[in-house]
């Protein structure tokens, strides 16, 4: 792993340029890691780099590093942590670490209140989270709001979550809960 300097911030419309470099990183991370991902249409995107709810990460010279995004849920008594996705050439540095301490602080500063989630495959985001305080906890802790479950519909492995009534799959669910530590729905 070889540090860089990079430039991470709060997403803004100002980013809008990297658009299409974020929709072609989410399809890159999801080969790459021989994951399922959900697919999110450019005005997604859009959406995310506008609402204050995304870090995005570029280079020295201005090009797109990574990005983050949160989504709050059940009126904010959850916030999602989605899964990062990097330009591929930026893999063996500490970007990924620097933007989850970013996301996880966007989280907690915005929405101070809500349990904090995250689902994953990815040992190394297991890892990362649980470095947070993140714990594994079953999916029946985490929301229920069929929006939020209909986006694993692209996931390869979605048979093996809907077969199972949302309860169990190949990913794994951490939450975050500052309340004493003690995870309640």
């Amino acid at each position: 792993m070889f540090e860089m300097k990079f430039i991470i911030e709060i997403a803004s419309e100002k980013h809008s340029i990297y658009e299409e470099d974020i929709c072609k990183a989410r399809e890159e991370t999801a080969k790459y890691y021989g994951i399922g991902i959900s697919k999110k249409k450019s005005d997604f995107v859009k959406s995310k780099l506008s609402d204050g709810n995304a870090i995005i990460a570029t280079d020295e010279d201005g090009n797109f590093a990574g990005f983050q995004y949160i989504k709050p849920w059940e009126q904010e008594r959850f916030v999602f942590n989605s899964r990062l996705f990097l330009n591929p050439k930026y893999r063996e540095t500490d970007l990924a670490q620097q933007i989850h301490k970013k996301i996880f602080e966007l989280s907690r500063t915005k929405y101070p209140n809500a349990k904090v989630f995250v689902v994953t495959a990815l040992i190394e985001e297991i890892k990362t989270n649980l470095a947070a305080g993140f714990k594994p906890t079953a999916f029946s802790e985490l929301i229920d709001d069929k929006e939020w479950w209909n986006g694993c519909q692209e996931c390869a492995n979605y048979d093996v979550l809907t077969r199972n009534n949302r309860q169990r799959c190949l990913c794994t669910g951490m939450l975050y809960d500052s309340n004493n530590g003690i995870l309640k729905k």
